[in-house]
């Protein structure tokens, strides 16, 4: 996990937020804390975007959600950052099976419109172009599953931030 190995990050995931809602109400099911769990995941990154440190940030972002992308680009490159977006790659039965792993299953409506959306989102990175009008991010990229946390390492070493503060913990 890339918060242990790399503690100078800053991250915002909407599986936190997930997880502590759980603390809160366990009995409520996962379709039903969903849009509240996204709601608040949204505004926490937004926050971290916003936030004054310079450090590296990580959103964790399903990023199939037009509005989503290019609200979190705008606001990264206002702040003066190099926004990089890193999807993971991952086949449609691989999808469905980390759902049912993680007990985040969604309505299968819900999948079909996702998995559409990532569709036209891969076929876009892959061509090397504009995911959706004015979305030009300075770089994107597609990794796996399995190498994403060393994906993310070597983003981090490569970045000016990430050299900061790799010498700044020494």
């Amino acid at each position: 996990m890339i918060s242990k190995q790399a503690p100078w990050v800053r991250i915002s995931d909407s599986e936190t937020v997930r997880s502590r809602l759980s603390n809160y109400v366990p009995w409520l099911p996962y379709t039903m804390s969903r849009p509240v769990v996204h709601t608040i995941g949204h505004f926490a990154a937004l926050f971290q975007v916003l936030r004054r440190d310079r450090g590296p940030l990580i959103v964790h972002d399903p990023g199939t959600r037009h509005w989503s992308r290019r609200l979190l680009l705008r606001l990264a490159l206002l702040r003066g950052h190099r926004p990089v977006a890193v999807y993971i790659d991952i086949d449609r039965e691989s999808a469905i099976l980390g759902q049912v792993r993680r007990g985040r299953v969604v309505r299968h409506q819900a999948f079909e419109r996702h998995w559409r959306h990532w569709v036209e989102l891969r076929k876009a990175i892959l061509a090397g172009v504009e995911p959706s009008p004015g979305e030009r991010w300075p770089r994107m990229m597609l990794s796996s599953r399995d190498s994403a946390v060393d994906d993310l390492h070597q983003l981090l070493d490569s970045t000016d931030c990430g050299q900061e503060l790799q010498t700044d913990r020494t």
